[in-house]
Formats: structure tokens, C-alpha cells, sequence
């Protein structure tokens, strides 16, 4: 995953500021198969048209996208759920498709629907040292009619059209077994999510859904993906939908992401590290992820919080994760709660907003954080 990152970070960086939809314009041409091609295949013409319209609509942004369906659009903010995997550390579409060409393999009819299946594929001026990174996805959408016209759409309801579900109170629980049978898990689920909530003094959940699949695969393919670079995570969390790659509905981690109060100014370290303090992360909980964190960021020459932010090779989750024990145990819960609904939006942005929270100096801040680190590491 650290080598991905930085991969993406590399184009990010290349074309820097780019995630605004009128920011930088771009085109790009897709390439078609034997199965796609519209010489052989002229019926295919209109959905040809709109994966390519899409592909160049600035999918990297959301907005009022005419090329997806109304209804997705209305129901989920996030609407396209394979965004925000592809396009990881402000990766934008023209960074994206300057170094990977889409390729439309095939177009098939699914009951009402279309499915339709493209490639990205690395451009050859990317060069053998990122041929692990080639292809870097192979994705599936849906394409469905809307008044008369072809609109692109997840392929996740359609996927699981014949799933079982049960429902507990605000969560209704999906998976494709003959029955959806773990009550305890259920309850279980339930019952941390109450807790979270009684004690930060948060609102009740609004009704989430919760997709329980086994492993990394199986949670790509409903978000969109045959195949993906992706890193080993097994549970997202995408507008009211939690998806559980391991066998099991009860994931604390993901929950957080439900529950806690959205803010689209906060810091990534942030989102994840309340989501990795409470909730835990890999099936690991938050005191073992911290000291295997600290023990390593102990090794490094400067194990400062700015100099911690700047090294890939430490897990950004956990190191959140000790930011928000560390703020709550010297601030207490409003400051830590205030924390998480500032503008944390870049790193500037959150030492500025720790600094206020903490009333500490830059160098006070740095001396407790290496302390505080030098004890978990002792624990």
C-alpha cells in the first residue's frame, strides 16, 4: 500500500491542484476491443459513447455529473462508490489518464441493464519500473436507461439483487448467503454503535447498510472492480453503505466512519484516526497498532509529529489514532471533538488547529507528542 501511495503521489504532485472541476481541462482517447469496437459491433455505439463521455467528465470530482443517473446521484453524495478508491491522495483524472489509458474490453446485457467492463492500462512512457502497477485496475460498471438515454451506474444493486438482509434498528444487514444468521454479530453491532454514541454525546445514526463479503476481491467487485490496487484493506465505508470483507457484519472500524459527524474539511489522519482509536483497524485494536507504531517511529532519527507526517513508511491510521488519544487525554472530549470539526483540510491547516487546541508551542507540542509516543512504546 506505501509503495501505491507513493506512486500516486508522485502524479498527484505532478499535476498539482488539480482536483477542481474546471481547473485543468483534459482529454483523453479510449481504446476499444475486438468486443467493443463499433465497426464490428454498431449497436454498441451509444454505450461506447458514454463510458468515454464519463471517463471525460472529470470523474475524479463530484458534482452534477450528466453522464450518471439521477437516481444515484440523489441518493448518494459519493456517488460513484469507485471514486474515492481510484483517485487516492487527490489524484486527479487528467494525472490519472495521462499515465494509464482506458480500455473498454466488453459490453454485456444483463437482464435491464448493461454491464460494461474496461482497463486501465499503463501508458508505455511510464516505464518498466511501475509494471506492477499495470494494469492498474480492471473496473465494472453498470449503464442503464434513463428517459430515453444510456446513464452510467454502480453495478453493487445489481449485484446484489438476490442478497438476503435482515434489519436491527438503523443497520440492515446484507449477504449473499441463503440467510443472514449471525445475530450476535448483529447485536453486537448494534450495541457499539450505542455505546460510541451515548458517550461522545452524538446524534443516533441515520440508517446505514452493511455488505458482508470475504476478502479484498470480493469487496472490489462490488464497489466496481475486477481487479485493483488497492492495498489489503478489507472494509469501506461510502455515503450510508458499510461493505465487511471479512466474513463478519460486526466492523467497528468502518462504524466510526458512519456514526461520527461528517466533515469534509478534516484531515484523512484525522477521519482515520478517530475511526482507528475506537474502532480499531485490520482486526488489530488500537493499543497494539500503537505500540507497533511507536516502537517504529522511536527508530527513526527525528520521531517529531511534522517529521512522523512526512514519513510513508509509518501508518498514518494509527499515527491519527495516537493524535486523538494524545488530544483527549490531555484536552478531554470537547477539545477533541472540537479538533475534528475544524478545517484540518491540509497539514498546515492541522498543526495550526492543534496549536489552538492544545494552546501548547510548536515545541511543546513536539516534546509531548515524542513522550507520549516513548510511553506507548514502554506499555
Amino acid at each position: 500500500m506505501s509503495k501505491f501511495r507513493a506512486f500516486i503521489s508522485i502524479l498527484s504532485l505532478f499535476f498539482a491542484g488539480s482536483i477542481a472541476v474546471n481547473a485543468q481541462k483534459y482529454h483523453t482517447d479510449i481504446q476499444l476491443s475486438w468486443w467493443t469496437d463499433t465497426t464490428s459491433h454498431p449497436e454498441l455505439k451509444p454505450l461506447v459513447n458514454l463510458y468515454s463521455d464519463y471517463i471525460n467528465s472529470h470523474p475524479d470530482s463530484v458534482y452534477d455529473n450528466p453522464h450518471w443517473n439521477s437516481h444515484e446521484k440523489l441518493d448518494y453524495k459519493d456517488f460513484d462508490f469507485s471514486q474515492n478508491s481510484l483517485f487516492q491522495a487527490g489524484l486527479s483524472a487528467k494525472a490519472l489518464f495521462s499515465s494509464f489509458t482506458p480500455m473498454l474490453l466488453k459490453i454485456e446485457k444483463k437482464d435491464t441493464i448493461y454491464q460494461l467492463t474496461s482497463l486501465l492500462k499503463a501508458k508505455p512512457e511510464l516505464g518498466a519500473e511501475y509494471s506492477l502497477y499495470n494494469p492498474l485496475a480492471i473496473m465494472v460498471y453498470a449503464a442503464v436507461k434513463e428517459n430515453g438515454q444510456w446513464k452510467m451506474a454502480n453495478i453493487l444493486p445489481y449485484k446484489t439483487a438476490n442478497w438476503n438482509k435482515a434489519q436491527l434498528g438503523y443497520i440492515t444487514f446484507y449477504r449473499p448467503s441463503h440467510k443472514v444468521d449471525n445475530q450476535l454479530a448483529m447485536q453486537q453491532s448494534i450495541k457499539f454503535c450505542d455505546s460510541i454514541c451515548q458517550y461522545y454525546d452524538l446524534d443516533e445514526p441515520s440508517p446505514f447498510s452493511i455488505y458482508t463479503v470475504n476478502g479484498t476481491h470480493e469487496l472490489g467487485q462490488l464497489i466496481g472492480y475486477d481487479y485493483y490496487i488497492y492495498g489489503n484493506a478489507e472494509g469501506k465505508s461510502i455515503n450510508n453503505i458499510v461493505i465487511s470483507g471479512n466474513g463478519n457484519p460486526y466492523y467497528p472500524h468502518e462504524f466510526i466512519h458512519q456514526i461520527w459527524p461528517q466533515n469534509d474539511k478534516r484531515n484523512r489522519l484525522l477521519n482515520e484516526g478517530i475511526a482507528t482509536w475506537l474502532g480499531g483497524s485490520m482486526n488489530q485494536d488500537f493499543k497494539d497498532l500503537a505500540k507497533s507504531f511507536s516502537v517504529n517511529a522511536l527508530e527513526k532519527v527525528d520521531a517529531s509529529f511534522e517529521k512522523s507526517l512526512e514519513d510513508h513508511s509509518l501508518n498514518f491510521y494509527t499515527q491519527g489514532a495516537i493524535l486523538c488519544d494524545l488530544i483527549h487525554h490531555y484536552c478531554g472530549i470537547k477539545k477533541l471533538k472540537l479538533l475534528l470539526e475544524k478545517d484540518t483540510s491540509d497539514n498546515d491547516k492541522l498543526m495550526q488547529a492543534l496549536l489552538e487546541i492544545t494552546k501548547w508551542k510548536l515545541s511543546t507540542f513536539n516534546q509531548n507528542w515524542e513522550c507520549y509516543v516513548e510511553n506507548i512504546s514502554k506499555s
